[in-house]
């Protein structure tokens, strides 16, 4: 049996993850852990991206770390707005 290559096995991990945070999505008003959950999800799919679908394994460092800080801090504001009270009124 032929072995996965690399996109394969990442486009699955990424159908899987997309899957795993749309049904949180759809049980209505997610509880903190089901935020934070979700978080994470976009910060692994973004490093997926990042580094297997894009190439930027091995681009400069800067280049790295600008997309990859898009997939930590925006993904942390939305995460701060649902979760603090208040914050968004």
């Amino acid at each position: 049996m032929k072995k996965p290559n690399r996109i394969t096995v990442t486009w699955f991990a990424l159908l899987f993850l997309t899957l795993a945070s749309a049904m949180i999505a759809e049980a209505g008003d997610p509880p903190v852990f089901a935020v934070l959950f979700v978080v994470v999800i976009v910060a692994v799919k973004g490093n997926l991206v990042i580094d297997q679908l894009m190439g930027l394994r091995t681009a400069p460092r800067l280049f790295r770390v600008i997309t990859r800080s898009y997939f930590y801090v925006v993904p942390s504001f939305i995460a701060v707005a649902m979760l603090v009270p208040g914050f968004t009124s």
